[in-house]
Parts: structure tokens; sequence; C-alpha cells
């Protein structure tokens, strides 16, 4: 009797030894599994550099509804624009309009070619504010930029 019990044991303890050392190299594996995930992102991951720049734009929600300004700001921050969202004064803007803030950038024209609206408005040095290179107001018209972008 004595000796099952003692066979037992040791083949208890044999099994817990082996499942200890298979927890042991699953442990590595995994290790070594995410060391080389970690190689291959920081390979194809892209410069902050590297990622075009085409200047600052404050877009302002001028027609109301819920949500335009965040949608417009995603689809310029793909195309290379800095962006910050906000509300404009009011809400009667029937159509998009862009608004050059500073002179010698070339971003209110090419966010006005990008998007197909009328020209830039220029505002005069001093006026306004000129934290951004451009100012994107979203009209009533929203719906023709969103979709043909």
């Amino acid at each position: 009797m004595k000796t099952g019990y003692v066979l037992s044991c040791i083949l208890t303890c044999l099994v817990l030894i082996s499942a200890f050392h298979l927890g042991e190299k699953r442990f590595h594996l995994l290790e070594e599994q995410r060391e080389h995930q970690r190689q291959i992102e920081e390979k194809s991951r892209v410069p902050e550099s590297a990622i075009p720049r085409r200047g600052s734009v404050e877009i302002l929600n001028g027609c109301g509804t819920s949500g335009v300004a965040g949608a417009v700001a995603e689809l310029l921050r793909r195309e290379g624009f800095r962006t910050t969202e906000g509300n404009a004064r009011s809400w009667n803007y029937s159509q998009t309009i862009v608004v050059q803030r500073k002179a010698g950038t070339d971003t209110a024209e090419e966010l006005a070619n990008l998007l197909g609206t009328p020209p830039p408005i220029f505002i005069r040095p001093g006026q306004g504010d000129a934290r951004h290179d451009a100012t994107l107001i979203v009209g009533h018209d929203y719906e023709r930029i969103i979709y043909d972008f």
C-alpha cells in the first residue's frame, strides 16, 4: 500500500515539474513573440518628420449639424493638416468658406482647392485669430464636402 502511495506522490511531482517547465517554455515563447512584434512595429513606424504637414486649420461648425466639424477635421488630418474644432458664431452659413489667417502660407488656397470651395477670404494681419494658417467654416453644403472628398 505504501509503495502505491509513494509512486503516486512521485508521479504527481513529475507531472507538476513537467507542467512547470512547459509553463516556463510557454512564458519564454510569449516573451520572444512580444519582442518580435515590438521590433516589427518599430521598423514599420513612420517617423513624425516623414508625415507631410500642410498647415494648421481651425474648423468651425457653421451649420449647426452635430459632428460636422469633427468629421471634416478627421478627413483633413488624413491629408496632413493639423486641425482644431469648434463652433462658428452663427449657424447660418449656407456655403462652406475658407478664411486665410496668415500671409505667406498656401494653406487656405490648398484647402479651398481640395474641398472645391470658392477662393479663400483674406483677413488682414492683426484682425481675427492668427494662431492658425486658415479657418474653415463648414456651411449647410457640408454633405457635398464630406461625400465628395
